[in-house]
């Protein structure tokens, strides 16, 4: 999440119930969320697969 301030706004968009700010305050910041990238090869192609990255 990058902005957590903007979390119940962008949820509430999608019909998703809101999250209290106990549970919002458990969300690391971004900065301390391990990179992925290039980790794992097979999660990497599914990812590339459905959309949710490009190849590089």
């Amino acid at each position: 999440m990058e902005n957590k301030n903007t979390l119940n706004e962008e949820r509430l968009k999608v019909n998703l119930p809101p999250f209290s700010q106990e549970e919002i305050d458990r969300i690391p910041d971004v900065e301390n969320i391990p990179e992925i990238d290039g980790k794992d090869a097979d999660y990497n192609a599914w990812r590339i697969k459905t959309g949710w990255i490009s190849a590089f």
